[in-house]
Order: structure tokens, then C-alpha cells, then sequence
């Protein structure tokens, strides 16, 4: 998941336009799919902030070729800051490896 956030929110989107804008965010829906079908009920709202920050990235790639692309970097920072209130979540939940050795 870090890995598609990262390279969505690295992503220059006026050079790459709407293909590579909307294949980053394809990334990105494919690991938060599979993230949403394992992660437990405490993560479900992280889960659906990130959509939701998605949803909006797409919505703002649909204007990319009108001269939307000062909408498309907001909501692509806004997915960033999102993402990384996952992947915190993620780190310090009971999916994170303990340093603490039990022996």
C-alpha cells in the first residue's frame, strides 16, 4: 500500500496527465481493495477515508484535460495525508511486528 500511495503522491501530474495520474490511483484502489478485505473493524474508518480520498482524486483526474490539475495535486495531497493516517494506524496496530523480545 505504501508503495502506490508513494508513487501517486511522487507522481508529477501535469507531465504524466490523466493515464498516468489514473493509473496510480488504479494502484492505489487495487492495495486498498485488498487491504479493506483484511484489515479489522478498527480500521475500517482509515480504510474509508482513504476511499474517500480516492474518490476524490478520480473526480478531479476526470477535469485534468479541462485545466483541472490544481485540483488533482489538492486531492492527491489530501489522499497522502489520509494514506498516512492508515499507514500509522497499520504500524501501531496489532498487525506491527513487536521489537520486545518475550524470551
Amino acid at each position: 500500500m505504501s508503495t502506490s500511495i508513494d508513487a501517486l503522491t511522487n507522481l508529477d501530474v501535469v507531465a504524466e496527465g490523466t493515464n498516468g495520474v489514473t493509473a496510480a490511483v488504479s494502484d492505489v484502489n487495487d492495495d486498498l481493495a485488498a487491504l479493506r478485505s483484511s484489515a479489522g473493524s478498527e480500521l475500517q474508518a482509515d480504510v474509508q477515508a482513504v476511499q474517500d480520498a480516492v474518490d476524490e482524486v478520480e473526480t478531479a483526474v476526470a477535469t485534468l484535460d479541462s485545466g483541472g490539475a490544481a485540483a488533482a495535486v489538492t486531492a492527491v495531497a489530501g489522499l497522502a495525508t489520509s494514506a498516512r493516517t492508515l499507514l500509522d494506524s497499520l504500524d501501531a496496530g496489532p498487525c506491527a511486528q513487536s521489537t520486545t523480545s518475550t524470551t
